[in-house]
Protein backbone atom coordinates (compact mmCIF):
# COMPACT_ATOMS: atom_id res chain seq x y z
CA UNK A 1 0.00 0.00 0.00
CA UNK A 2 1.04 3.69 -0.60
CA UNK A 3 0.04 7.21 0.70
CA UNK A 4 -2.89 7.92 -1.14
CA UNK A 5 -1.85 11.11 -1.84
CA UNK A 6 1.11 9.60 -3.33
CA UNK A 7 -1.08 7.80 -5.85
CA UNK A 8 -1.32 10.40 -9.08
CA UNK A 9 -2.48 8.56 -12.38
CA UNK A 10 -0.04 9.49 -14.76
CA UNK A 11 2.60 7.74 -17.30
CA UNK A 12 6.04 8.10 -16.12
CA UNK A 13 8.78 5.81 -14.61
CA UNK A 14 5.95 4.04 -12.59
CA UNK A 15 6.40 0.30 -12.21
CA UNK A 16 2.31 -0.88 -13.00
CA UNK A 17 2.25 -2.50 -16.63
CA UNK A 18 -1.65 -3.03 -17.93
CA UNK A 19 -2.25 -5.53 -21.15
CA UNK A 20 -5.76 -4.40 -22.58
CA UNK A 21 -7.29 -7.05 -24.56
CA UNK A 22 -10.94 -6.41 -26.09
CA UNK A 23 -13.36 -8.91 -26.63
CA UNK A 24 -16.21 -9.84 -29.54
CA UNK A 25 -18.79 -12.65 -28.63
CA UNK A 26 -16.33 -14.07 -26.41
CA UNK A 27 -13.37 -14.03 -28.95
CA UNK A 28 -10.16 -11.86 -29.17
CA UNK A 29 -9.87 -9.39 -31.33
CA UNK A 30 -6.64 -9.24 -33.38
CA UNK A 31 -5.56 -5.62 -34.19
CA UNK A 32 -5.36 -5.07 -38.07
CA UNK A 33 -2.93 -3.18 -40.77
CA UNK A 34 -6.38 -1.40 -41.92
CA UNK A 35 -7.68 -1.10 -37.99
CA UNK A 36 -5.34 -1.41 -35.52
CA UNK A 37 -6.37 -1.67 -31.81
CA UNK A 38 -6.32 1.53 -29.84
CA UNK A 39 -6.84 2.54 -26.32
CA UNK A 40 -7.37 6.04 -25.17
CA UNK A 41 -6.80 6.45 -21.10
CA UNK A 42 -8.21 9.01 -19.26
CA UNK A 43 -5.94 9.23 -16.04
CA UNK A 44 -7.24 10.23 -12.44
CA UNK A 45 -10.82 8.47 -13.87
CA UNK A 46 -12.67 5.50 -12.66
CA UNK A 47 -15.97 6.28 -14.56
CA UNK A 48 -16.61 6.45 -18.73
CA UNK A 49 -15.64 10.33 -19.38
CA UNK A 50 -17.41 10.05 -22.86
CA UNK A 51 -16.91 9.31 -26.49
CA UNK A 52 -14.92 12.21 -27.25
CA UNK A 53 -11.25 11.59 -27.69
CA UNK A 54 -10.24 15.12 -26.70
CA UNK A 55 -11.34 13.89 -22.89
CA UNK A 56 -8.35 11.48 -23.12
CA UNK A 57 -4.91 12.21 -22.42
CA UNK A 58 -3.17 9.77 -24.26
CA UNK A 59 -3.80 6.83 -26.70
CA UNK A 60 -1.61 3.92 -27.65
CA UNK A 61 -1.74 1.85 -30.55
CA UNK A 62 -1.48 -2.36 -30.75
CA UNK A 63 1.25 -3.62 -33.54
CA UNK A 64 -0.66 -5.56 -35.88
CA UNK A 65 -1.35 -9.01 -35.10
CA UNK A 66 -1.46 -8.48 -31.08
CA UNK A 67 -4.73 -9.27 -29.02
CA UNK A 68 -3.85 -6.55 -26.74
CA UNK A 69 -2.93 -3.02 -26.03
CA UNK A 70 0.01 -3.28 -23.69
CA UNK A 71 0.59 -0.02 -21.39
CA UNK A 72 3.96 0.09 -19.05
CA UNK A 73 5.56 2.60 -16.64
CA UNK A 74 1.77 3.84 -15.15
CA UNK A 75 1.91 5.01 -11.41
CA UNK A 76 -1.06 3.76 -8.72
CA UNK A 77 -4.07 5.70 -9.19
CA UNK A 78 -7.15 5.54 -11.36
CA UNK A 79 -7.54 5.44 -15.28
CA UNK A 80 -10.18 4.39 -17.73
CA UNK A 81 -8.97 2.64 -20.39
CA UNK A 82 -11.18 2.80 -23.66
CA UNK A 83 -10.47 1.38 -26.54
CA UNK A 84 -11.66 1.49 -30.19
CA UNK A 85 -10.95 -1.95 -32.58
CA UNK A 86 -12.85 -3.36 -35.71
CA UNK A 87 -14.44 -6.86 -36.22
CA UNK A 88 -12.50 -8.93 -38.98
CA UNK A 89 -15.61 -10.68 -40.11
CA UNK A 90 -17.74 -7.63 -40.69
CA UNK A 91 -16.01 -4.75 -40.39
CA UNK A 92 -17.75 -3.18 -37.43
CA UNK A 93 -16.24 -1.06 -35.28
CA UNK A 94 -16.53 -1.99 -31.92
CA UNK A 95 -16.08 0.12 -28.35
CA UNK A 96 -15.66 -0.64 -24.52
CA UNK A 97 -14.12 0.56 -21.98
CA UNK A 98 -13.51 -0.14 -18.23
CA UNK A 99 -11.60 1.25 -15.43
CA UNK A 100 -8.48 0.03 -13.09
CA UNK A 101 -8.04 1.43 -9.61
CA UNK A 102 -5.02 0.65 -8.14
CA UNK A 103 -2.68 1.64 -5.11
CA UNK A 104 0.32 -0.90 -5.99
CA UNK A 105 3.30 0.76 -6.65
CA UNK A 106 4.92 -1.98 -9.27
CA UNK A 107 2.46 -4.48 -10.81
CA UNK A 108 1.05 -6.17 -13.85
CA UNK A 109 -2.67 -6.28 -14.83
CA UNK A 110 -4.90 -8.22 -17.88
CA UNK A 111 -7.19 -6.61 -18.77
CA UNK A 112 -10.19 -8.16 -20.83
CA UNK A 113 -12.66 -5.53 -22.29
CA UNK A 114 -15.80 -6.79 -23.72
CA UNK A 115 -16.53 -4.56 -27.34
CA UNK A 116 -19.71 -4.04 -28.80
CA UNK A 117 -20.73 -2.42 -31.91
CA UNK A 118 -20.92 1.29 -32.75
Amino acid sequence: MTDESSCIAKKSNGGINVNVFPVYNGKPVVSRKAYRDTVYIKYGASSFPGVSLSKYEIKLVAPVGNNFVNISKLNCGNYYFYIACQDSASGQRLTGGASLITDKIVGNFDIVIPVNGQ
